[in-house]
């Protein structure tokens, strides 16, 4: 490694990278560190992060019976369990989807019994 120390054997790349590079990695950096906690509860509760959710998830038009049941089970096996008890591939397959997230979204701010979602929320 002492070759690389004194910057031989590199392309021009690794030894003064460009400022679009160094720019890159700083927005790189500083995006990491805005990370969103708990972004499935932003996703499902507050209606602007719900909108983008679901805007740029991959929407599926096809109607079908059976794809229609599976988002039906879904919505209410999620407003069943409540926010607490729904596991992370349960989180990712509503995200996955825009039909089944934007339903339960207006569920949640529909229906009073769905109230635990949004006290979980804030």
């Amino acid at each position: 490694m002492k070759s690389k120390r004194a910057k031989l054997f590199l392309i021009p790349e690794e030894y003064s990278p460009p400022c679009v590079l160094l720019a890159t990695e700083q927005y790189l950096q500083l995006n990491r560190r805005r990370t969103l906690t708990n972004g499935f509860m932003h996703a499902v509760v507050n209606p602007s992060f719900n909108a983008l959710s679901t805007s740029l998830a991959t929407s599926r038009h096809h109607l079908r019976v059976v794809i229609e049941r599976n988002r039906e089970a879904r919505v209410n096996e999620a407003l069943d369990l409540g926010p607490k008890k729904l596991v992370r591939d349960k989180r990712l397959e509503l995200l996955s989807d825009p039909v089944a997230l934007s339903r339960l979204h207006q569920r949640i701010c529909q229906q009073p019994e769905s109230a635990v979602w949004r006290e979980h929320y804030q």
